[in-house]
Formats: structure tokens, C-alpha cells, sequence
């Protein structure tokens, strides 16, 4: 199973393979503290599924849901994408955000859980 870091930013893959990303922007950037809050939080803990796959937000975009057991807050719609061409940090509204290499070692049907 895949795993990300809320405070750290670090994705590890299933095989093992640790990738630096981020989720959240402004005060919510890899804080845990702040994952309540709507498109500024990281996205909140829990276990995920990869359920498809589009380009809606650039090659490889990867659709997330929530177990039903995870506290979500209200929010919804996460995925696993790039980062945009500024590549300051601002593209996640709560999304987790990874290179290329990360997001082409994650397969529909993988199982994410994402920690504090």
C-alpha cells in the first residue's frame, strides 16, 4: 500500500520508493492542523482508492475516494496530480501533488492511506 505524509509532503509508493510532493496551499501546505479546511488544507487522513485515471489536471491525473470511514470534513473531489508550470507550491487545493515518476508507479485499484 502507498502512503503520504501530511506534514512532510513525502509520497511512498507501494514498492518502497519515497517521492517529495506536497498537498494544500498558503497556511495549509503540508499541515496537518489545517486539513478541515476547504481549499486550503492538505487532504485529510484516511485511506483512499484510485478509482480512475483522466488528464483533467495534466498527464496522469488520479482520481481518489475517500474510505467511508475517514472523517472528510465536507470535502470532496481529490486527486494526485502535477504541479503547475509556476511550480510554487499553489496548485493543490488539498490534491496531493507529485512528479511524474511517483504518479506512473500508482495503478486504479492501488490503496493510498494518508497520515498526519
Amino acid at each position: 500500500m502507498a502512503s503520504y505524509s501530511q506534514s512532510t509532503g513525502t509520497f511512498t509508493t507501494s514498492d518502497g520508493t519515497s517521492y517529495s510532493g506536497y498537498s494544500g496551499r498558503g497556511e495549509g501546505l503540508n499541515n496537518s492542523d489545517r486539513e478541515s479546511m476547504p481549499f486550503v488544507g492538505p487532504i485529510p487522513k484516511g485511506e483512499y482508492t484510485v478509482t480512475s485515471s483522466n488528464t483533467s489536471k495534466g498527464p496522469i491525473t488520479l482520481v481518489l475516494t475517500p474510505d467511508k470511514s475517514n472523517n472528510m470534513y465536507g470535502r470532496n473531489g481529490f486527486l494526485i496530480h502535477g504541479d503547475n508550470s509556476k511550480g510554487d507550491h499553489s496548485a493543490s487545493e488539498g490534491c496531493i501533488i507529485v512528479g511524474p515518476d511517483a504518479r506512473k508507479k500508482i495503478a486504479v485499484g492501488d490503496k493510498i492511506v494518508v497520515k498526519g
